[in-house]
């Protein structure tokens, strides 16, 4: 069958092998099936997709064979005609380059959703991306014309590691001999990266590397904003303080929050507490994988600028002298309470 007719095999394999991973790795299954499943999706189908996007044509044509006279001058600000083409080479080395910049882009944007820097919103964004991607392929790949529509075949193999047959338009060079050998090192340092980076990114954590993030939720923050956090409160009336806690324990987690109001001196290499009051002490639930936003709220019983306010996060029971070094997690602040 001329392959020419198959030129959305590649595309449609990308589609089944990222819903197959995707369900592979959101699963769980441990151990090597998972990074065999993951490094690809990671380090190479995306950047895959996007390059099936930008070069929708086949990778082998003769620039005689064009039908305008436009020559590609190296100018990135000109348009690309749309039969130019990749060596086989280029496509596989700048796969796995796009992935690699593409794939931090996807944690920055899971940042920013309610769940966090975790797997659910990462996995989720990865196959959206890679899915529109390729749709995307689809549509531009269609409009090229059919007798020039980028269909990989086992052909381009020989692309790594064979030169074309020289043509009447393009005389064999000298160096053309050395090129094979140059593709398979080019090959093995792109596959030795992905392996490595991949493994780091792919491969679970131990149950001993889990942890728990805890810290202050800001909130309209602008150019006027100078602190932070809510720094000066009023002493007798309620006050709010918002905090984030990001469980990643590997199961469910109750947490308790302790806050506590001090009257401290401060010098350069130490704080001595003069007064301590306990203000408000709440259970939090937190599933694991999961990010809850928290508002604590206290009243503030001292007043002064020395003051300072520490906020403690226990899993499980509560010591009977709560403090900085017994707390799991801890956060403390240097406030102002008006009287």
């Amino acid at each position: 069958m001329n392959a020419g007719r198959l030129w959305f095999l590649d595309l449609l394999a990308v589609i089944v092998y990222t819903a197959a991973a995707g369900l592979m790795v959101y699963a769980d299954v441990g151990g090597a099936v998972r990074t065999v499943f993951a490094l690809p999706l990671i380090l190479f189908v995306p950047g895959y997709a996007m390059l099936a996007v930008l070069y929708p044509a086949m990778h082998d044509f003769d620039p005689n064979d064009r039908d305008d006279a436009t020559e590609r001058t190296g100018n990135l600000l000109e348009r690309l005609p749309h039969d130019y083409m990749l060596e086989p080479v280029e496509r596989v080395g700048l796969s796995v380059v796009f992935s690699i910049a593409l794939f931090p882009a996807v944690v920055l944007v899971s940042h920013f959703t309610p769940y966090g820097v975790t797997l659910f919103p990462i996995l989720v964004g990865l196959c959206a991306l890679i899915g529109v991607l390729t749709l995307a392929a689809f549509v531009v790949r269609w409009q090229v014309p059919a007798e020039k529509r980028y269909a990989p075949s086992v052909m381009l193999l020989t692309g790594f590691l064979f030169t074309r047959e020289p043509s009447r338009s393009r005389p064999r060079r000298r160096d053309d001999a050395s090129l094979g050998v140059y593709n398979v090192l080019f090959i093995v340092t792109i596959l030795i990266a992905l392996i490595g980076f991949g493994y780091m990114v792919a491969t679970p954590a131990d149950h001993d590397e889990s942890y728990t993030e805890f810290h202050v939720l800001t909130d309209g923050v602008d150019g006027e904003t100078t602190t932070w956090y809510p720094d000066t409160f009023t002493a007798g009336e309620g006050a709010e303080f918002p905090v984030s806690i990001v469980n990643q324990e590997g199961q469910d987690v109750e947490y308790t929050a302790v806050v506590q109001l001090q009257q401290v001196d401060r010098d350069a290499q130490s704080i001595e507490i003069h007064e301590q009051d306990e203000l408000e002490r709440e259970q939090i639930s937190v599933a694991d994988g999961e990010r809850v936003n928290h508002t604590l709220t206290f009243e503030p019983t001292m007043t002064g600028d020395d003051l300072r306010l520490v906020v403690l996060l226990y899993e499980g029971d509560v010591p009977d002298d709560p403090s900085e070094e017994n707390a799991y997690r801890a956060i403390d602040f240097r406030v102002q309470v008006d009287g």
